[in-house]
């Protein structure tokens, strides 16, 4: 079954992937791919994860992220960044606004990305 939502990451701090990862877990109840574009291969903990995918390459971040868009099987799509870690329930909150704007292809939600 295809998951609702395609996370495209576009990487290069493997140190933060694991986190990133559990974040999401925590930042959604919908189903999920995570699709990882970078020149480093996965950690031995994503490398056992079924929804998540990996494209070795050693592009910027804007061809990583154009890469990684072609694999993406979810309903929804959308981004982030490898030092990024999401907030219990952000996901689903703003999936959640998305819906009740009604089904316009034009509409989009977007979020805060806040350092530190």
């Amino acid at each position: 079954m295809k998951p609702e939502i395609s996370i495209i990451l576009p990487a290069i701090r493997q140190e933060n992937w694991d986190k990133l990862y559990d974040s999401i877990v925590a930042s959604t109840n919908r189903s999920f791919e995570l699709i990882i574009c970078s020149p480093y291969a996965l950690t031995p903990k994503l490398q056992d994860l079924k929804n998540v995918k990996y494209i070795k390459d050693f592009g910027g971040p804007t061809r990583a992220s154009a890469i990684a868009s072609l694999l993406a099987e979810g309903k929804l799509i959308t981004w982030l960044t490898d030092d990024a870690i999401l907030k219990p329930d952000a996901l689903d909150s703003a999936i959640n606004q998305l819906y009740d704007m009604g089904d316009d292809y034009k509409n989009v939600v977007t979020s805060k990305y806040i350092e530190g």
